[in-house]
């Protein structure tokens, strides 16, 4: 069984903190694991 974990995901909307727009890099990082592992069987935030 496939689990994916994300950890530091530094979602605090819109701004300058790790980078420009954190909150859009985890919509895409979301976006990669539904594509890409749609068969996981669990996934923790």
């Amino acid at each position: 069984m496939k689990f994916i974990h994300l950890t530091d995901t530094h979602v605090i909307g819109d701004g300058m903190l790790y980078g420009p727009v954190p909150a859009a890099r985890l919509r895409a990082a979301v976006a990669s694991i539904n594509a890409e592992h749609g068969d996981a069987g669990f996934l923790s935030p």
